[in-house]
């Protein structure tokens, strides 16, 4: 039920993204105004009004013959405002694959390090101060991607923290398969929850009341997989607390749009920060942006914190 009319929706693949993608392509743009207006976002629930909020759930509700799923406005004016931790010193890591193999069908991405990384390092290492480490070289297979992650909770003495960060950013740009899958420049595939788990509470307990923030900015590629390969299965990391994901997707017919969502952090991010704006009023400010200029990029969130959470400078001094 969309809007208390009957649509059927038909899911390319059961995760949160695409019911996110298909419920919005049945709303209008007179449904789009009224939600600025509103100030409202889109609250999914199914027929026993159990909120829908991540890929775990759009699994199990797809497990009946015909779920019946309903969406409602949920209002940001009327509700208490949440506890808003500034988050002063995170540790960002960027893994930024723009170049792939001639043996594979992946074109090359030559945004991500000319213009993608250049938007994250103005952001993060330029205007925030944060510790700011990214891959050297274009290629990288799927050992260089573990090798780097390995080196980087090493050198910044993580499992301990002793750097003090309070929170963690992790960035992946390059092809993308599913909502869920990186592809090394071999054409390999690998599970971005794989990655997510390996900075749970569980495997760092020093970093339990610190956010992680997952940034997949990936140029989507389904199409483009071999018939033999078959993706691995991912690794169910829902109920970590304290993880934050923004996850887009940019079409293969609009890789001249692949750096949009670095742009538009940048240039609508960083302004608001200024005022001390939640992340969550900054991506609804982009999603209005976005929907107006590029109706086919799309721009979601999945939130565990029990907070709302901005960013400010790093005070050198003080660490």
């Amino acid at each position: 039920m969309i809007n208390e009319t009957k649509k059927d929706i038909k899911m390319d693949t059961l995760t949160y993204l695409e019911l996110y993608r298909q419920i919005h392509g049945h709303l209008d743009w007179k449904e789009f105004a009224q939600m600025q207006k509103m100030k409202s976002e889109l609250r999914i629930t199914d027929d026993k009004d159990r909120v829908i909020a991540c890929d775990k759930d759009v699994e199990s509700t797809f497990k009946s013959n015909e779920p019946l799923l309903k969406t409602s406005w949920r209002s940001q004016t009327n509700e208490p405002s949440p506890i808003l931790k500034v988050i002063r010193n995170a540790c960002v890591a960027m893994i930024a694959i723009s170049k792939y193999s001639s043996q594979c069908t992946f074109p090359n991405l030559p945004n991500v390090k000319e213009k993608v990384l250049a938007n994250y390092k103005e952001i993060f290492q330029n205007e925030l101060k944060y510790d700011f480490v990214c891959n050297e070289n274009a290629q990288m297979t799927q050992e260089d991607v573990q090798d780097f992650f390995t080196t980087f909770i090493r050198e910044h003495k993580l499992r301990k923290n002793h750097n003090l960060y309070d929170a963690l950013i992790i960035i992946f740009c390059g092809h993308g398969t599913n909502g869920k899958f990186l592809v090394t420049s071999e054409g390999e595939q690998i599970s971005i929850d794989e990655f997510r788990a390996t900075f749970a509470e569980d495997k760092i307990p020093s970093f339990k009341n610190c956010l992680k923030f997952f940034i997949i900015d990936m140029c989507q590629s389904d199409n483009n997989l071999p018939n033999t390969f078959t993706k691995p299965e991912p690794v169910d990391c829902c109920n970590d607390n304290g993880v934050f994901t923004i996850s887009s997707f940019t079409k293969l017919h609009l890789l001249n749009h692949s750096s949009l969502l670095s742009n538009y952090l940048k240039n609508t991010m960083l302004p608001m920060l200024k005022n001390s704006c939640p992340l969550k009023q900054i991506l609804r400010q982009i999603r209005r942006d976005t929907q107006k200029s590029v109706p086919q990029f799309y721009v979601e969130s999945q939130d565990s914190a029990l907070y709302d959470f901005t960013f400010a400078p790093k005070q050198t001094d003080h660490f």
